[in-house]
């Protein structure tokens, strides 16, 4: 916990956005708690990611903190290979992960203010997603956090056909930009392995 608090002061104090990607999602009473934890305080993010599983009352105490400019990406449809066993249920002729961008639609209408994308967004891995248009189609306005790409076999086309049109994604890459590096080589190497993402990434919005 000392490292992460340490991790987070330091990113905030370069004027950098921080994602804790904390997967939270528990009862309203303690929603409000896990909210004030990792939004204000000690451990202090810019943005969450939340379960939807147990419904609105775990995701609304965060609602609150929307208006101090935070956020939250909802897991939608996740990039790890057992996203399947529930994620792609079809429930009313589309699969789960589609209803919860559609209720995340329904529930960023309660939000105070006026926002081109609503910062109650969506966590969405392409690498295990089957159909690209229609998801698109249902987050024109929703900010997307996309996982997946290298390590985990999301290419950079279908990224670029998810969120090129829109502008509306924030593309995380962890193992395939810090694994197998010499410790002696560390810094030099992960410099030149983000000046690549960064290169390739750009493709995504041009």
């Amino acid at each position: 916990m000392v490292a992460y608090q340490q991790i987070v002061s330091y990113i905030r104090s370069i004027g950098e956005i921080v994602i804790a990607d904390v997967k939270r999602g528990d009862i309203g009473s303690t929603a409000g708690l896990y909210a004030k934890g990792h939004l204000s305080g000690d451990f202090e993010a810019d943005v969450v990611t939340l379960s939807p599983y147990m419904g609105k009352d775990a995701i609304s105490p965060y609602f609150d903190f929307f208006a101090k400019d935070k956020g939250a990406f909802v897991l939608a449809k996740t990039s790890n290979e057992g996203s399947k066993d529930f994620q792609d249920l079809i429930i009313d002729g589309q699969p789960l992960y589609m209803s919860v961008l559609q209720k995340l639609k329904e529930w960023s209408k309660e939000i105070p203010g006026n926002y081109k994308f609503s910062p109650l967004g969506a966590v969405v891995g392409v690498n295990e997603l089957k159909d690209i248009k229609a998801l698109k189609e249902n987050s024109k306005d929703t900010y997307l956090l996309i996982p997946g790409y290298g390590a985990q076999g999301a290419n950079i086309e279908d990224i670029r056909a998810l969120i090129q049109e829109n502008k509306n994604g924030v593309i995380n890459v962890s193992r395939g930009y810090t694994a197998g590096i010499n410790e002696s080589d560390f810094r030099k190497v992960l410099s030149q392995r983000a000046q690549q993402l960064a290169k390739e990434l750009s493709e995504c919005i041009k």
